[in-house]
């Protein structure tokens, strides 16, 4: 009889539903349950209809002394305790519990049990509780306990005492870490002392069960060979708990969709909707396995997967639990997620494919299904081995995945590099060379031996037309850097400033400004508002304004779009780049001291710049400046912007609050003279903020566009194209007044140091050339490095009317055969070439010139084979 038949022959009473719900799991998942070596074999049916049993309840009835669970650790306690107070942690010798400490120190063993709220509140700010010192890292997602310890309080020189009372504070430890993270979290502790040289550490995991007793041993061969720390006053004990990630938190029916990836890839995801639980990873999988079936029965078979594998409804499931479902139910299952650096990461147990693989988005700690992963990824292919994407599969380059056959075995065929005299490529192994004959590049009907070639004179990849295999290839000159000039293979380039081209003024700017409040030492926006070039407004309250703004104007149809704001580089700038940091997202910055003088977007080419750098000068006084006359700069009680007053509608704020102490006798009077005809008025503190923060903003957009259309009329370049005043005093003289070819563009002391860097080896290897030969051999130390093109010759010297270049090269720098294989990637440095990537151009170019007659010969030394010169200085050094 299999376990089918025997849970159909349970006692318990099963209702069709159940039944048909049962018979969805998958065979495997089956085969689990009912192949456990431990009895008792588990109930499913009674599983199923009682979700909060768990997996281990029928073992520990097992047991025939009390057991009770101290953080998931099972410890067997004398019958007394259990029955008469199950908190009770007396001794094992029947000695009373120690008194609290006299000191101020907290007993481990009668600290107070934490309120989830009050975890949260200590993971997010930290402080002191139960004689703990608690320091938050949320950038590593963990958190560091710190507790000191009067041993002295121990009047005992026994080791059994110390013994008992060590392993007291350490279990206390132990169990007031796990409740930060009750999800099989890593704990680092620490034992230091003074009489310690160095601390005694130990990693308690959920694999060892978070048991004391390796690092008690520890302590114990400690105090064996150093028994000064029974003499030590006090020690202290750290622990750094490392948080698992985990998913599980229930979706609020009233805020399905606030994220900004959710909104925006809610196509491609499939979001389980848990209310009363934290089924949404095993909702997740119940969708995958049966994606025929109806939502409303998705929560009924979770909770069914979720307690076979020994959990129950309400546990998070984290990333070190996945292991137990890919087992249970044979499937792999991919996680995508955000790191406390906000970069999307990967989670997986193993790199081979799977037929069956799931792929889930963890976010705010709520599981999500992935439908589609190229649209999630936004990227025509996403690797099946690494999970990147990609936009051309030619290019992708992995552990598993060839760009040289496109074969989806070739890694499993690793061996000796093969050359292919037809395209000139390094294949991976006889294997892959068969199958790079036969298998067509992606899109492609011919193979990729005819389709895709190698250049070793430009060292180039280059494609092949379909029926053009005959066609030559040119190789395209390679470009300055710096003018962009074609670079000539006689080596006389000369790098100039050359002039700039009008362009077209634009219109694509927004201006905006941020109101904020100033509490507990830091600066909150609570108001922004945003003006086109056109007139167009924006505005958004509250302290997710800063939000509000980027989310509205990030987008497609403001790609180019530059953001002015007046004194942005010293404040603005900064809150908008807080914002694009805790997103995850890059800036390019330009700084000046402490100064932001420009930011800039790279996925939207937006510009985010200070108008102060173009007239240094207070907002307030631009009208007289500029000469405007439609509006003035208003006032607003700034230290009246708090918390306690964001609703507040009464008589108008005290001048105090107008920062009246500060201003100037002429300011002071100006405000007198306004506020005498205001104070007597109703103050509304939102309509207030709302005029006084777009008022600012008409002000800076008027000076803005009255500046910009004087400085056209006057150079016909747009100012706000560059970042301040001085670059466009820069591009107005490259403009109008510069010559081509007249204004050297060079490195610092570039005609007297050539300011390049070589090789203690080299200089060895050419002065043993230039002894034994006879020649004055030039290089970087006496007259310098002689150019061939791109290249810079290590050695050069003239003979007879015969010019002679040497080269010296690094084995491992350079890619030499004798550390690597053509095809190896030798260094992290250079990982996007490989070893032949990086000799043979070098070596070949140099080649082409000797036949051009820049060289009559041209000789080449390894490092490998550099014994030689090696005893000419060792004898040199001697005679010296």
């Amino acid at each position: 009889m299999d376990g089918s038949d025997d849970l159909r022959q349970s006692s318990t009473e099963l209702t069709p539903d159940e039944i048909e719900m049962l018979s969805l799991l998958p065979d495997s998942l089956e085969q689990y349950l009912f192949n456990q070596e431990s009895p008792p074999i588990l109930d499913l049916f009674e599983l199923a209809v009682n979700p909060n049993m768990n997996l281990f309840d029928p073992l520990l009835s097992l047991d025939t002394d009390p057991v009770v669970q101290h953080g998931g650790v099972l410890n067997t306690l004398p019958a007394a305790c259990t029955e008469a107070d199950p908190d009770n942690t007396d001794h094992p010798d029947g000695n009373e519990t120690p008194q609290a400490s006299t000191s101020g120190n907290v007993d481990p063993t009668t600290q107070t049990r934490l309120s989830r709220t009050d975890v949260d509140r200590l993971i997010r700010e930290g402080g002191d509780v139960n004689g703990y010192h608690v320091l938050p890292r949320p950038r590593f997602n963990s958190v560091t306990l710190r507790r000191t310890t009067n041993l002295r309080e121990i009047n005992s020189t026994d080791l059994a005492s110390y013994h008992a009372r060590l392993h007291g504070m350490l279990t206390g430890i132990v169990d007031f870490a796990r409740e930060f993270d009750q999800n099989s979290p890593v704990i680092n502790i620490t034992l230091t002392a003074p009489s310690l040289q160095t601390p005694v550490s130990g990693i308690l995991t959920r694999g060892n069960n978070y048991d004391a007793d390796g690092f008690m041993d520890q302590i114990e061969k400690v105090l064996q060979s150093n028994d000064r720390l029974l003499s030590d006053q006090t020690v202290e004990f750290e622990a750094s708990v490392a948080m698992n990630r985990q998913g599980g938190g229930r979706r609020k029916l009233t805020d399905l969709a606030v994220d900004e990836v959710i909104k925006r890839k809610k196509t491609s995801l499939f979001c389980p909707i848990n209310i009363s639980n934290n089924l949404c990873f095993s909702i997740c999988l119940a969708r995958f396995l049966n994606p025929q079936r109806p939502e409303s029965e998705l929560e009924k078979l979770a909770s069914v997967i979720q307690n076979s594998v020994g959990f129950s409804i309400q546990d998070r499931i984290g990333l070190g639990d996945i292991a137990s479902f890919e087992r249970a139910l044979d499937i792999k299952i991919v996680v995508f997620h955000r790191s406390n650096a906000m970069i999307l990461e990967t989670y997986k147990n193993s790199d081979e494919p799977h037929p069956k693989t799931v792929f889930l988005y963890l976010h705010d700690d709520h599981y999500y299904m992935i439908t589609s992963l190229k649209a999630f990824l936004g990227s025509p292919y996403v690797c099946p081995f690494c999970y990147k994407s990609y936009s051309n599969l030619r290019y992708h380059r992995c552990k598993h995945v060839c760009n040289i056959c496109f074969d989806a075995e070739c890694y499993r065929f690793q061996a000796r590099n093969l050359h292919c005299p037809d395209c000139l490529r390094y294949c991976k192994s006889a294997y892959c060379f068969e199958m790079h004959k036969k298998n067509p590049p992606p899109g492609q009907e011919y193979p990729a031996c005819d389709m895709i070639k190698y250049c070793k004179l430009c060292n180039r990849r280059y494609d092949v037309k379909p029926g053009n295999q005959k066609t030559k290839h040119i190789c395209a000159p390679d470009k300055c850097v710096h003018c962009r000039e074609s670079l000539t293979d006689d080596g006389a380039h000369q790098c100039f400033i050359q002039p700039l081209e009008l362009k077209e003024p634009c219109e694509k700017y927004i201006f905006y400004d941020f109101e904020s409040r100033y509490e507990n030492g830091r600066h909150e926006a609570n108001f922004v508002c945003a003006m086109t070039f056109k007139g167009q407004k924006f505005t958004a309250y509250g302290t997710d304004c800063i939000a509000k703004l980027i989310k509205r104007f990030r987008q497609p149809r403001y790609k180019g779009y530059c953001f002015i704001a007046h004194y942005a580089s010293r404040f603005d700038a900064f809150l908008i780049l807080e914002y694009f940091c805790k997103a995850g997202i890059a800036l390019e910055v330009i700084m000046q001291g402490c100064k932001l003088l420009l930011m800039y977007d790279d996925a939207f080419a937006q510009r985010y710049i200070d108008s102060y750098s173009f007239f240094p000068f207070a907002l307030a006084k631009m009208p007289a400046a500029l000469d405007l006359t439609t509006t003035e700069k208003g006032y607003f009680p700034h230290l009246f912007n708090r918390v306690e007053n964001e609703n507040y509608v009464g008589p108008y704020p005290d001048k105090k609050f107008y920062n009246y102490e500060n201003m100037s006798d002429k300011a002071q009077e100006k405000f007198d003279a306004w506020y005498s005809t205001v104070k007597g008025e109703l103050f509304n503190f939102k309509k207030e903020l709302y005029d006084y923060g777009v008022n600012d903003v008409v002000l800076l957009r008027e000076g803005c566009m009255k500046y910009r259309t004087s400085f056209l009329q006057c150079t016909q370049l747009d100012p706000f194209a560059f970042t301040t005043i001085a670059s466009c005093a820069m591009g107005v003289f490259k403009t109008h007044y510069l010559s081509r070819n007249t204004l050297a563009l060079t490195h610092n002391k570039a005609y007297i140091h050539q300011n390049k860097s070589y090789s203690s080896g080299s200089i060895q290897w050419l002065e043993y050339i230039k002894k034994t030969r006879n020649v004055d051999v030039h290089h970087a130390v006496n007259h310098g490095e002689v150019s061939i093109g791109k290249f810079f010759l290590d050695g050069y010297y003239e003979q007879d009317g015969v010019r002679h270049g040497l080269e010296y090269g690094g084995c491992v720098f350079h890619g030499h055969c004798c550390r690597f294989e053509p095809n190896h990637r030798p260094l992290d440095l250079i990982k996007e070439k490989k070893g032949g990537d990086i000799h043979f151009p070098r070596v070949e170019i140099l080649k082409t010139r000797r036949l051009n007659r820049r060289l009559s010969t041209y000789d080449n030394g390894w490092k490998c084979n550099d014994s030689l010169d090696r005893a000419f200085i060792h004898l040199y050094l001697m005679i010296k």
